[in-house]
């Protein structure tokens, strides 16, 4: 993550008033920043990450697992990223260019590990023009994503599913 880093994260909850101030300042210029970056490359991604850009928000969504299905006959590999927020579930569907990379949060992480939400994410276009997406979770962990395409599928949900 270049802008919502685990850093800035654990010190937008420090206990320290001055600390979360300071933050919260860099958190809303890395706003600013990310937006500004979208705006650059915004010619260099996909319709549909274009689309996604602008009109998805996952923050605070349940992470509810990332597959990887063969499928005979496919020249791409694909992963396929699941969320819930509110009563949609929203997939998506990643063609893959490189195998997604998963990383630790450098320091101890202090929040828990269950029930992992999406915190933050973003998107960017690698030196071989491949489109990446970068997530993220509340458990500390991040999954980047660089591939050719994307799609989202959504579809309403029973809000009563236990999901752990």
């Amino acid at each position: 993550m270049k802008y919502f880093t685990h850093k800035l994260y654990l010190r937008f909850n420090s206990a320290d008033r001055t600390v979360v101030a300071r933050a919260h300042e860099e958190w809303e210029t890395a706003i600013e920043n990310y937006r500004e970056h979208i705006d650059q490359i915004a010619s260099r991604l996909t319709p549909s990450v274009r689309k996604l850009t602008k009109a998805l928000c996952l923050h605070d969504a349940a992470y509810l697992g990332l597959g990887r299905p063969k499928i005979p006959g496919l020249h791409h590999s694909i992963a396929v990223l699941a969320t819930r927020k509110s009563a949609t579930a929203f997939l998506l569907v990643y063609i893959l260019a490189k195998e997604p990379r998963f990383q630790e949060a450098g320091e101890r992480w202090p929040f828990s590990k269950k029930n992992v939400h999406w915190l933050y994410d973003e998107f960017d276009v690698d030196s071989d023009g491949n489109q990446q997406h970068e997530v993220l979770l509340s458990n500390g962990k991040s999954i980047t994503f660089q591939f050719k395409d994307l799609q989202l599928i959504k579809d309403q949900v029973d809000v009563n599913l236990d999901v752990a």
